[in-house]
């Protein structure tokens, strides 16, 4: 996500904030984050690794501080929509762990346009940022991820294997 923002805002700086000492989980290849490390700095992204947000803050636990005009939280495959229950409770649609969102991604309440919900955690059917494939197919395995870095550029590993932007891109399609 954060490539495909520096790739459509190239005047503004982005960074990316990350607990661990790498992109991704573990179970990703190191040359598939490396490759995505390298995309990303070379769209002047800001890669901060082994830090974490102070709860709402823009401070990093070292003490860092990071100006911004647009915060994107993102904490793992489950949607986290605890944020906005702290908010506005009306925004978490009923019986569901989505966050109520327009399709220019704003939050849906007048008082919060400022604010943008991104991924999982929206209730709009179409949110393709990060894609999960699931495949029949014995060599590709049972579940393949896709990551798109922006417009043009994705990586999709296999096994040991990353497959560079041509695959992914006929997947994504001209949506993503």
């Amino acid at each position: 996500l954060a490539g495909k923002i520096a790739s459509i805002y190239h005047d503004n700086e982005i960074a990316l904030v990350h607990s661990e000492d790498h992109l991704l989980m573990d179970k990703f290849s190191k040359k598939m984050t490396d490759l995505l490390a390298k995309q990303s700095r070379e769209l002047n992204v800001k890669l901060i690794f082994e830090e974490k947000l102070i709860f709402l803050l823009l401070e990093l636990a070292t003490g860092t501080r990071i100006e911004s005009d647009v915060q994107f939280l993102a904490f793992g495959a489950k949607p986290n929509i605890e944020v906005i229950k702290i908010l506005d409770q009306s925004l978490i649609e009923q019986n569901a762990t989505l966050v109520k969102t327009k399709p220019t991604l704003q939050l849906e309440h007048d008082n919060y346009t400022h604010i943008f919900a991104l991924g999982d955690v929206t209730n709009i059917k179409e949110s393709k940022l990060l894609i999960v494939l699931t495949f029949t197919l014995m060599s590709l395995g049972p579940e393949t991820m896709m990551v798109p870095i922006n417009k043009g550029a994705a990586h999709l590993p296999i096994g040991n294997m990353v497959v560079g932007s041509f695959m992914p891109k006929n997947f994504k399609g001209k949506l993503l």
